[in-house]
């Protein structure tokens, strides 16, 4: 019973601390007592004391394993720094775009140029909305919209009087944009705002190229490419030596209960367990 407490709390404290660990905790060193049956759970490397003579070698490579963690967390890192500087780059180059006399130029323009075109457009449009004829189809749209909105038509009756509102419609867009063209005033404010359009998305997209083209971020995109695959090699690396420490604990201290069982065969537990009087059970 004493036994088999103590082999239960070593195991336990081994395995959550590691060997070393475990023989810093015990405050002895490994291997100085030669009486003690369990020395060689604290020193795997010095021979057991099971009277077999065989040496056990450390089951695994404690350093390996904090080395591969701080690779794939040194990795990671690099990860996030080339990731975020990605991301961070165009904002900074967009913010100095922004910035610049000949993007703030050209959104005045734009701006301008609108202004402009709005502003030549209503005496036109005043004076194509105050003529009779216009004023006649827009009361005839008017009306079929105030009886649509009023409901209780037959399916049919809804369809034609939808058809002939959307006629009216459409010649008062055709009287305007008629208007709109026949006027040199409105159509050099136009001609103006498109002008200033383009120059605004030629920018725009002349931005969008050079960020592309930048040594800087073009240098960031491939560190970070190369970050994510050495992440990625480092995690797979960790993941494997922890696959292998595991196989390596477990077949370590499979062998030292195999002899244990070998060198103590009989438990307090066993039913044929005898004191040299024959069995205690079925005598």
């Amino acid at each position: 019973m004493k036994h088999n407490r103590i082999l239960t709390s070593v195991l336990s404290l081994a395995t959550v601390l590691g060997l070393g660990a475990f023989n810093a905790a015990v405050g002895q060193a490994p291997g100085t007592n030669p009486n003690d049956d369990y020395s060689n759970f604290r020193n795997p490397s010095t021979p057991s004391n099971y009277g077999n003579g065989s040496s056990r070698a450390a089951p695994y490579d404690q350093e390996s394993v904090a080395t591969a963690y701080a690779r794939a967390a040194a990795a990671y890192e690099a990860v996030r720094r080339w990731d975020s500087a990605v991301n961070v780059l165009p904002i900074q180059l967009q913010k100095q775009f922004e910035s610049s006399p000949e993007w703030k130029a050209a959104q005045t323009e734009l701006r301008d140029s609108y202004n402009a075109y709005v502003a030549a457009r209503e005496p036109v449009l005043r004076r194509v909305t105050e003529s009779q004829e216009y004023r006649s189809i827009q009361e005839s749209h008017d009306r079929i919209t105030k009886i649509l909105a009023a409901g209780n038509l037959t399916p049919d009756d809804r369809i034609n009087l939808a058809t002939q509102k959307m006629q009216f419609g459409t010649q008062l867009r055709a009287m305007e944009a008629s208007a709109f063209n026949n006027d040199a005033g409105v159509q050099q404010a136009r001609t103006r705002m498109l002008n200033a359009n383009q120059r605004v998305v030629a920018l725009r997209e002349g931005f969008d190229q050079n960020v592309r083209n930048n040594p800087e971020f073009a240098s960031a995109r491939r560190a970070l490419g190369d970050a994510r695959v050495q992440s990625a090699a480092a995690s797979y690396y960790l993941y494997g030596l922890l696959a292998a420490r595991q196989d390596a604990l477990d077949a370590y201290y499979g062998q030292i209960y195999n002899d244990y069982r070998h060198n103590y065969p009989y438990s307090y537990y066993t039913p044929a367990y005898t004191y040299g009087y024959g069995t205690y059970y079925g005598r």
